[in-house]
């Protein structure tokens, strides 16, 4: 977002809450959301002996940076099973945000071996340790690569976002410009996008 602030940078793919983020500090001047890329990949992973959400008190999660689409998940969830968490890490569960990295995953969804392949190669790189095969098929299972940005679930996400306390009341209102994305679903012979 700041290469985008600061004119460096023109198109990227963002996750949701820090698109709400940067429209709102921006009084809806500095972003637009053309399309969609993604949908249904943020999930808690722990470790086996942790099956429920009681278990994950006095525990450390790691998340991928505060405010986050993830973290604000995560957020949400504790609070609506009755848990704490604050943003110095302290509360029933202390959440541990970490830097972004500045990496552009390439998914082909024609190929999907080849794709759960070469995600779990950059993973290795990152972590020097691979998923197990079947965990990332199943995640596999769970994601749909997708040009709608399906609006409904940025609105929840703003709403979970203000009830965790990361963000204030915001109106979405001009978010989206999908005008080149539905002229092009149009000549595709498809049917467009709903905004907010």
């Amino acid at each position: 977002m700041e290469a985008l602030f600061a004119d460096a940078l023109d198109v990227t793919y963002i996750e949701p809450n820090p698109a709400i983020n940067a429209f709102a500090q921006s009084d809806g001047e500095a972003i637009r959301i053309i399309s969609g890329s993604t949908s249904g990949g943020a999930y808690l992973v722990t470790t086996p002996e942790i099956t429920t959400a009681e278990d994950l008190k006095g525990k450390k999660i790691a998340t991928p940076q505060l405010g986050n689409t993830q973290d604000v998940a995560l957020r949400t969830w504790l609070q609506d099973e009755g848990l704490t968490s604050d943003t110095s890490g302290g509360g029933d569960v202390s959440i541990v945000p970490q830097a972004n990295a500045d990496t552009l995953a390439a998914f082909i969804e024609s190929d999907a071996a080849q794709a759960q392949k070469d995600t779990n190669a950059q993973i290795e790189a990152l972590t020097e340790k691979p998923l197990p095969e079947d965990v990332l098929v199943a995640a596999w299972e769970n994601l749909a690569f997708t040009d709608d940005p399906i609006a409904s679930s940025l609105e929840q996400s703003a709403k979970d976002a203000e009830a965790v306390g990361l963000l204030e009341p915001v109106d979405l209102d001009g978010i989206y410009d999908l005008s080149i994305l539905s002229a092009l679903l149009v000549a595709a012979g498809r049917p467009e996008v709903e905004e907010l």
